[in-house]
């Protein structure tokens, strides 16, 4: 049985202790008085007698200290057990120190205006709206980081490695699990961590913080010039600076210059495993960093010549789709009595009617409704913003969520999370889990993931329905004919539908 008092939460005094040891000792085993785990005494005292036996002063205990004290072989009188055989062990073992610590007895590592920030961080975290038992475990994870900083990092030189290995540490550390930590723990350190320090910087208590490699020159003016002259969004520079990246310096790297065998090797020599839509984002990618480099003249105009001819793989099959009964089924599935279920209605509706991409969703403001006209604003890939016509179940079901379940908050997007702090969508990705969820929850089984499935189903179903491919991409927003062209494919499932029996009834 665990004490429910967190050892982080040790006060620490202005100045050191007048205790004694032996009532230090007593102090660390008073939470567990009740309980009958009497070990916590037991391992404050081998270490004190380990430290007296090797005459080890407690003002110069740090991490090589208790390492050494964790690997070796115990004979030590009374005591006889091997520290490193019972990770628990040395949890206690650092508890311990920990409490020393805050009592002045040993030289805290982790500095005070960082340890005095506990206090107003957790405020901050009631101030957002967090519930009381997030708000605990997000302060435990924050004080525990800030314990294994103090002895495995520097606060001026954080980057993301340093929280990924904290993350994944195989914890010792004052606290009451231990051992290696899942997937779902890891995730949730790496985020309180992450929280934390964006607070500390944000308030002054460090000074900085390790950040990504800045980027040169030239990638700094690609990003500007992709912003200004070609209108793209945020999320479209993210994308194509992490494509430039991939071959950057085999056409711009240092002696390199841009030739066309650099340029028709990095089009060509393409990973046969690699997607259409991968290639496709390479080769227009690609594309769009030459016609910079021509534009700053760093590049020959007769280099996109090189380029006029890319790899060209065809999907090979029909996008896959969901019939409209499925569709309905889905929506259907969100329950409409609670806050989660009227968002997700309203944002899988305009999903199943208008054929959105799940970055619309993301992206979409509450000044983008016309409720007069009756119509929604979308941007897409572009910054051209266009107007669609809203249908009436989508709209009621945006109204009701508005009205009912929107939190109040200053945020202008439409869709956010239900849980404090009450944050736009972190990205598309939240849509299709949003998505995996109406489907489980329909007991569906069998079907295509994924948001963009009902982009295709709405396609699918104009298609059958005798609309034109011209009707079709302008619904979609296709800025070329040739991406509605995929939906012209050969469906060989209705081309069962239709087909007729060979002459005389014997197979061909």
């Amino acid at each position: 049985m665990h004490s429910t008092i967190s050892p982080f939460d040790y006060k620490p005094l202005e100045s050191a202790t007048s205790m004694s040891l032996d009532a230090l000792v007593a102090e660390f085993e008073a939470p567990y008085a009740a309980s009958s785990n009497r070990r916590h005494g037991f391992a404050a005292r081998h270490l004190l007698f380990w430290l007296k036996l090797r005459k080890i002063a407690l003002v110069d205990v740090d991490n090589a200290v208790l390492e050494r004290f964790g690997k070796h072989r115990c004979r030590c009188r009374r005591y006889r057990t091997q520290p490193n055989r019972d990770p628990y062990y040395m949890t206690m073992i650092r508890m311990f120190v920990h409490l020393l610590e805050q009592r002045g007895v040993i030289p805290a590592r982790c500095p005070r205006d960082v340890a005095s920030y506990f206090a107003p961080y957790a405020a901050h975290l009631n101030g957002q709206g967090y519930v009381a038992k997030v708000v605990r475990r997000m302060m435990f994870d924050a004080r525990h980081f800030a314990y294994w900083v103090g002895r495995n990092a520097y606060w001026g030189q954080i980057d993301r490695s340093v929280i990924e290995h904290f993350a994944g540490h195989e914890c010792s550390c004052p606290r009451a699990m231990r051992g290696r930590p899942g997937d779902t723990a890891i995730a949730v350190r790496r985020r309180h961590a992450s929280k934390f320090l964006a607070y500390l910087v944000g308030h002054g208590a460090i000074a900085s913080t390790a950040s990504e490699p800045e980027l040169d020159e030239r990638l700094t003016d690609y990003s500007h010039w992709l912003a200004t002259a070609r209108g793209l969004p945020t999320a479209g520079i993210k994308r194509n600076l992490r494509e430039v990246k991939r071959w950057y310096d085999s056409i711009c790297g240092e002696g390199v210059t841009c030739s066309a065998e650099a340029l028709r090797s990095i089009l060509l020599d393409q990973d046969p495993s690699r997607s259409k839509g991968a290639i496709d984002r390479t080769v227009s990618t690609l594309r769009s960093f030459v016609r910079f480099l021509i534009a700053r003249g760093d590049c020959p105009p007769d280099r996109l010549a090189a380029l006029s001819v890319g790899p060209k793989r065809a999907a090979t099959q029909v996008p896959r789709y969901i019939d409209r009964a499925s569709i309905e089924q889905i929506v259907a599935a969100c329950d409409i009595s609670t806050p989660t279920g009227l968002r997700n209605r309203a944002l899988l509706l305009l999903l199943a009617r208008l054929g959105l991409r799940a970055g619309d969703l993301v992206a979409m403001q509450l000044d983008d409704i016309d409720w007069d006209q009756g119509t929604v604003r979308v941007s897409g890939k572009s910054a051209r913003a266009v107007r669609l016509p809203l249908p009436q179940d989508a709209g009621e079901a945006i109204l009701a969520y508005i009205e009912q379940a929107r939190p109040t908050v200053a945020s202008n997007h439409l869709f956010l999370s239900l849980k404090a702090p009450y944050q736009p969508f972190a990205g598309p990705s939240i849509i299709c889990w949003i998505l995996g969820k109406a489907v489980e929850r329909a007991g569906l089984t069998g079907i295509p993931t994924g948001s963009h499935v009902f982009r295709h189903s709405l396609a699918t179903a104009m298609l059958r329905e005798g609309s034109t491919l011209e009707a079709i991409g302008t619904v979609l927003r296709h800025s070329k004919p040739d991406t509605t062209a995929i939906y012209a494919k050969v469906d060989f499932t209705m081309l069962g539908e239709v087909v007729q029996p060979w002459t005389g009834g014997a197979p061909c």
